[in-house]
């Protein structure tokens, strides 16, 4: 009797830790579809779009390979560049993205 019950809770504890990794999987995927209904493809690169606001750009490559929203960084002479891939994105100047202003109004210090 004591053996049945010892397997019964070993057992409830398997289950327990499947469940919590099950719902953290769960998670990870709702989060996963939230980011790529919010991310729009304008001018080489990703624009995280939420509530009116635009933010990025992101790297094309990383967010298309592996869902992963990277920051691209604003090089001289209309370039940006994947600190993760290595990427670099050229924007035409009459469609290089432009930053919005932040929220305090003010504007950054690159012209993205």
């Amino acid at each position: 009797m004591q053996q049945s019950l010892f397997e019964l809770v070993a057992k409830q504890a398997e289950l327990y830790a499947e469940n919590s990794a099950l719902k953290a999987r769960v998670s990870e995927l709702e989060e996963s579809m939230r980011l790529q209904g919010s991310m729009k493809f304008e001018s080489n690169a990703y624009w995280k779009v939420e509530d009116g606001r635009r933010d990025g750009p992101f790297c094309a490559t990383c967010f298309d390979s592996s869902l992963k929203a990277i920051r691209l960084i604003d090089r001289e002479g209309g370039w940006g560049e994947c600190g993760i891939c290595g990427k670099g994105v050229r924007f035409d100047e009459d469609r290089r993205p432009q930053r919005p202003p932040r929220d305090d109004g003010t504007s950054w210090t690159n012209n993205w």
